[in-house]
């Protein structure tokens, strides 16, 4: 049961801006403290009643209002964010600067981070050679090279060939085949990109990991794939190119022996276990 209500809680979280919401709730709790607040020292108790406690009870609340936004209704989480950010600036001449200071502070942090936050997973380039090939050169827009990827074991899950298509590199166009898929799993990757005027980046995977492209709809644009076709424990030579595309693709697939001569991967998270980078 426990455990059950953890996990429904960590959903909950996951899809709204909860630590923005824990600092600016923080930050109306510290403003609102110090007017209220009675401190003895021995037999005097010092309390402080000024206007800044009708400030501070007005900021302190809106602040809370903010907050209870941000966790309840994620989807107004830029004006919630924002007007946390100008209550924790208008505290700091309205209230006792602001919780003396560390409630501006928490309220400045917990209005930007709501502001930053989005529920959109970003989705980086799967390859750091990949993003290597999309440098900018002085003088030209963004550049596209065909990087090549070799593996002693390819699996992918949720493979369709699409057809061939065209993909510019180097500034020319170039025929190519166009998959997708679900899952990729290389065994002792190896990928290397061209820089350009002789330069390579080669990322190298721990020997006999398990490299893996996954979380998402994955697109690859193949130049051309040369490999063993692994059916039943027997290995066919295949050799796809847009000369010679694919004639049958089943969803789950074994390769081996691969080499692999691509423009484009999108989507997709890739993990390289023990990853070495080198230009050369």
């Amino acid at each position: 049961m426990l455990l059950t209500a953890w996990r429904a809680f960590l959903r909950w979280r996951a899809g709204r801006p909860f630590g923005a919401g824990l600092l600016v709730t923080a930050a109306a709790l510290v403003i609102l403290f110090p007017p209220f607040a009675n401190v003895r020292l021995g037999d005097v108790v010092i309390s402080i009643r000024t206007i800044g406690g009708v400030s501070a009870l007005l900021i302190g609340v809106l602040l809370l209002i903010c907050a209870c936004s941000l966790w309840l209704r994620p989807q107004f989480r830029l004006p919630a964010g924002a007007m946390a950010v100008v209550l924790s600036l208008v505290a700091l001449v309205t209230t006792n600067l602001g919780g003396f200071l560390l409630g501006s502070v928490l309220g400045l942090l917990g209005g930007a981070l709501a502001v930053a936050w989005t529920d959109q997973p970003r989705t980086p380039v799967a390859g750091v050679a990949v993003i290597a090939l999309l440098l900018l050169q002085p003088g030209h827009a963004a550049v596209t090279r065909e990087w090549t990827l070799t593996a002693s074991r390819l699996d992918i899950e949720g493979l369709r060939y699409t057809g061939i298509v065209d993909s510019v590199v180097d500034g020319r166009v170039v025929k190519v085949l166009r998959f997708t898929a679900s899952v990729l799993r290389a065994r002792d990757l190896v990928q290397t990109g061209d820089l350009g005027n002789g330069a390579k980046i080669v990322t190298r995977a721990a020997p006999g990991a398990v490299s893996t492209v996954s979380r998402g709809r994955i697109e690859l644009l193949v130049v051309r794939l040369r490999a063993n076709l692994n059916v039943l424990g027997v290995k066919i030579p295949v050799d796809y190119s847009a000369n010679s595309p694919p004639p049958l693709i089943v969803p789950f697939v074994i390769f081996t022996e691969v080499t692999v001569r691509a423009t484009d991967l999108k989507g997709g998270v890739l993990h390289v276990p023990g990853a070495a980078i080198s230009v050369t």
